[in-house]
């Protein structure tokens, strides 16, 4: 991904509410943001290399013996011994710059922006796998300066910005009552995809300038070469 997804950004600002203060501050942001439009205005440069590592895999059992002395053996084998070395494949993104996150405030209360601004400011990381960040700052402003992503369909000034497109995951059906219990998990309800997980296709304003077998460079396309 080259640049996060909305619900993750959603789901790691309710994780940053929670780490500092409580459910109850959690469950305040997550409702201000649920329904919120998040844009992305992405680094300079990003420079994604495809490489392969060794990982370590949990053991499956994949058919118990009728032996049981084999049986014995092979649960032993499995409680000793959980985890096997092997091999994926995997792709990093290196960002050079700073990456923006947009959040429409318009109709919210200071205090729901003030809310919004102390949960940014204790973000370190965006997705499960573990893309690490450093907060830098936040202001509020009228209008978006530079390009950001956008959702497909939606009015753009210069289309010629936008060469990529990916689809990235946000929050649906926000009108229902237990969707905060859906995307908790801890909790025993699951989120549904399609319904209370959706995906919608958005341009990004990267532009691939250089790749081989072993990485991708795209720049930012109101930058210059």
């Amino acid at each position: 991904m080259l640049v996060p997804t909305p619900y993750a950004f959603k789901l790691a600002m309710v994780d940053a509410a929670f780490r500092y203060s409580d459910l109850k501050h959690a469950k305040q942001v997550f409702n201000i943001l649920c329904q919120r439009s998040i844009r992305f205005q992405p680094p300079k440069r990003s420079v994604v290399t495809n490489t392969f590592i060794k990982i370590m895999r949990r053991r499956e059992l994949k058919s118990k013996s009728k032996d049981p002395v084999v049986a014995a053996k092979q649960i032993e084998e499995l409680t000793n011994s959980p985890y096997i070395q092997t091999i994926a494949y995997r792709e990093f993104c290196f960002f050079e710059g700073i990456l923006k996150v947009a959040i429409h405030v318009e109709g919210l209360t200071r205090s729901e922006v003030q809310l919004l601004r102390k949960a940014a400011a204790h973000i370190n990381y965006l997705g499960k796998r573990g893309s690490f960040m450093q907060y830098y700052g936040d202001e509020v402003v009228e209008h978006l300066v530079g390009p950001f992503t956008v959702r497909m369909g939606e009015p753009v000034d210069n289309i010629g910005q936008y060469y990529l497109g990916q689809f990235l995951d946000d929050l649906g059906n926000t009108a229902s009552k237990d969707l905060f219990e859906r995307v908790n998990p801890y909790s025993e309800k699951r989120a549904e995809l399609h319904k209370h997980r959706i995906f919608e296709h958005h341009l990004i304003p990267y532009k691939q300038v250089r790749s081989s077998h072993r990485y991708t460079e795209y720049l930012r396309t109101d930058c210059a070469t």
